[in-house]
Order: C-alpha cells, then sequence, then structure tokens
C-alpha cells in the first residue's frame, strides 16, 4: 500500500486526514503492456485523433515514426508499458 500511495505522490505513512479529503482510503495497481508491430504502430498513431486531424506531412510522419519504430523494436515489435495506480477513499467534510 506505501508503494501505492508513493507513485499516487501520497507521502509514505501520511493518514488520509493529513491530504484533507476523506477516510479509508485503499489502492490498487494494474500493470498492462500493448505489443506493435509497423503495421499496428502506424495504425495505433493514426487512429489517434490529434494525429489524424493534425498531421500535415503524412508522408513525413509515417517516415519519421517508422525510424523510431526501427531504432526501439524488439524481434519486430514494440512494447508501450502501461502503470495504472487507482486510490478509493471515503470523501469527508474537514472540519473548520
Amino acid at each position: 500500500m506505501d508503494q501505492i500511495l508513493s507513485e499516487a505522490g501520497v507521502k509514505s505513512g501520511a493518514p488520509v486526514a493529513d491530504l484533507g479529503c476523506g477516510t479509508g482510503i485503499r489502492g490498487l495497481r494494474a500493470e498492462h503492456a500493448q505489443r506493435f508491430d509497423l503495421e499496428g504502430l502506424l495504425g495505433r498513431a493514426w487512429s489517434s485523433s490529434y494525429v489524424f486531424r493534425g498531421v500535415q506531412d503524412r508522408k513525413g510522419f509515417d517516415e519519421a515514426l517508422e525510424a523510431l519504430f526501427d531504432t526501439h523494436a524488439r524481434n519486430g515489435v514494440v512494447e508501450f508499458p502501461y502503470r495504472t495506480v487507482g486510490l478509493v477513499f471515503k470523501i469527508t467534510t474537514p472540519e473548520p
């Protein structure tokens, strides 16, 4: 639990009251990864609205992304690791 709180930016061992937000804090952490070959990486990038709508030089973007892929791929795949940290607590009203 202390490591989960630390990853969320909460001082280790701090009572929930010190946060001014609530009681009964609980945490969880989940790790996940997406793996892409070059075609999948290009598809993932172009499915993002900010790429689809914002990139003017599509050929240049694809070439740059392919160069990044070539630099970082292992066995023809790049991996996007994710870590989700969640905190659950009962909200309380601070005393005046």
